[in-house]
């Protein structure tokens, strides 16, 4: 009997894509769900299980109307396809989400979403007359970027500003220790890298190298060398 319940259970429920996507602290990101061609007298749902387990719906439409869960009110909106945009994200968005609906069967499509950013950040007691200030932060790869901000200014390694990053096993610990007389408490951010960018300035060699690269400089200087000297062989010698 069991083995009948499963295959019925198999026959009326249909996985689809299951996809994962990296989601930076207070920005959007889209959840992609295709369900087009779905019955729109059925039930359609989006519902996330986080990592401890909890599951709550993000949001639920059906013959009643439109639902929201309460961690996801006026954050969500709905887009083509059944697609979710999530607004200003933070940890606690972390985890699988599913979006359900019904065709010939009920199918669905999974979204794991990794969160990007701050964990926690907090001022240390001093050390030895340094400010002293940690960052708990998750990274998703190597496109992300820890930066510490203070201003609207980045702050860097100096004389007077010592940053490090401790890579542990589930998050990153960034500390900053300063002897700078501070205005505010300096923030920590994390952010994904734009590619080809860089706080280094260029180099003063670009123009020269360019030219190089256009005339090419010791074959023009042999070519003269050799007309040089052939001049200089059969040049008529002068009669005084």
């Amino acid at each position: 009997m069991w083995m009948l319940v499963g295959l019925f259970m198999l026959l009326t429920v249909s996985g689809g894509t299951e996809v994962t996507l990296n989601g930076y602290s207070r920005q959007d990101v889209v959840l992609p769900c295709n369900c087009s061609g779905r019955d729109l007298k059925e039930e359609f749902r989006w519902q996330i299980e986080r990592r401890t387990g909890e599951q709550e719906v993000v949001l639920k439409i059906n013959k009643t109307g439109t639902y929201y869960g309460d961690s996801f009110r006026d954050r969500v909106t709905e887009l083509n396809n059944c697609s979710l945009q999530l607004k200003n994200i933070s940890a606690v968005d972390q985890g699988e989400y599913k979006c359900s609906f019904h065709k010939t069967v009920y199918q669905y499509e999974k979204v794991n979403l990794v969160f990007c950013g701050v964990l926690s950040s907090k001022p240390l007691p001093e050390d030895n007359g340094l400010k002293v200030f940690q960052c708990d932060v998750q990274v998703c790869d190597d496109t992300s970027e820890i930066r510490w901000i203070l201003d609207g200014q980045d702050l860097s390694n100096s004389s007077e500003t010592n940053i490090t990053t401790q890579k542990l096993s589930d998050k990153h610990i960034s500390t900053l220790k300063t002897e700078q007389n501070l205005s505010s408490n300096p923030e920590c951010q994390v952010e994904k890298k734009l590619p080809g960018t860089s706080h280094l300035s260029q180099p003063e060699m670009n123009y020269y190298s360019h030219w190089m690269k256009v005339i090419p400089v010791l074959p023009f200087l042999g070519l003269c060398f050799v007309l040089f000297c052939r001049w200089i062989i059969f040049r008529p010698s002068t009669q005084n």
